[in-house]
C-alpha cells in the first residue's frame, strides 16, 4: 500500500483482549495530509523532469535525422546536377 510506505496513513490496532484476535481488535486509521501532499508532490515534480528529459532527447533526435536527411538531400542533388 503506498499511501502506508509514505506514512502519510498508520494503522493502530487496539485489542480488547490479551490475545490479539483479529476479531476482538478495533483498527483506528489516522492521515497525514501533509505527507500525501509531499508524496505527490514529489511524484509529479519527477513526472515533470522524465517528461522534460524525454522531450529534449526526441528533440535532439529529430534534429540529427534532419541533419542526415539534409546532407543526404543535398548529396543527391549535387550528383544530380553532374550529370
Amino acid at each position: 500500500m503506498r499511501c502506508c510506505e509514505a506514512a502519510s496513513i498508520s494503522m493502530q490496532d487496539i485489542p480488547r483482549s490479551t490475545d490479539h484476535a483479529p476479531s476482538k481488535t478495533f483498527y483506528t486509521f489516522r492521515a497525514d495530509t501533509e505527507a500525501a501532499f509531499r508524496a505527490v508532490q514529489h511524484d509529479v515534480v519527477h513526472a515533470l523532469l522524465n517528461l522534460r528529459l524525454r522531450y529534449e532527447h526526441e528533440m535532439k533526435q529529430q534534429s540529427e535525422v534532419r541533419a542526415l536527411a539534409l546532407d543526404a538531400l543535398r548529396h543527391s542533388a549535387s550528383r544530380m546536377l553532374r550529370v
